[in-house]
């Protein structure tokens, strides 16, 4: 997915088209192949556990109102729950097809799910921001250089995630995790309250496997 709309639907990664149909077109692609890889390795041996890594970050209302709740949850399904879906049904629902059957084999594709979090973003109505389904991001507490936003960190929203997740029946890994900080002023502290966020959602009954950080 990040692949898909930072290099397709956007223009700051290569071939960065600026197109959202092409994001699209790229989306089902990468599902398609997935598919056919998962039938291939498990067909070479068929005890192996084969996962998908996607980034999976949260998308909260910038505030209390009913439209920025609207455009929080479009960016979430877009982004996260339409593939998330997929995954499951085998079916491409909105915007990724009419809910017809994707690739042959793509439901249940996965053994396991590989969550990469690195925070959220809040999210605000902008009928200028057509693109990114009328949802404006807020960049004040993100962490965020000229060409990439990582979100908020926000360990909570990681115990969240994780426990959402948990409607998938499959192991969860967290595959990165980690905050952009030359000077080290901030990662340690992260550090903790991302591992802990980790053990609440066990407690919560996320069967979550294994913890890898991005250094």
């Amino acid at each position: 997915n990040v692949l898909a709309y930072t290099a397709y639907a956007g223009t700051h990664w290569p071939p960065g088209l600026g197109d959202p149909l092409a994001a699209l077109r790229a989306l089902r692609s990468l599902l398609n192949g997935h598919a056919r890889a998962y039938r291939a390795l498990r067909e070479l041996n068929s005890e192996a556990r084969v996962g998908i890594v996607l980034s999976l970050p949260v998308f909260d209302a910038l505030a209390n109102r009913p439209l920025d709740r609207v455009a929080a949850r479009a960016q979430d399904w877009a982004f996260d729950d339409v593939l998330l879906r997929a995954l499951d049904s085998g079916r491409l629902l909105p915007p990724l097809g009419l809910g017809w059957p994707a690739q042959p084999g793509l439901a249940r594709s996965f053994d396991w799910l590989g969550v990469n979090y690195y925070g959220r973003y809040r999210v605000a109505f902008d009928r200028r921001a057509a693109g990114e389904l009328f949802g404006r991001r807020d960049a004040s507490a993100t962490v965020h250089t000229e060409w990439t936003d990582w979100g908020e960190p926000h360990a909570e929203s990681l115990t969240r995630q994780l426990s959402r997740l948990s409607w998938l029946r499959v192991p969860l890994y967290v595959t990165e995790n980690g905050i952009l900080d030359d000077k080290d002023e901030r990662r340690p502290q992260f550090l903790l309250d991302h591992v802990r966020a980790v053990r609440a959602a066990i407690d919560r009954g996320a069967d979550v496997r294994g913890y890898f950080h991005w250094s």
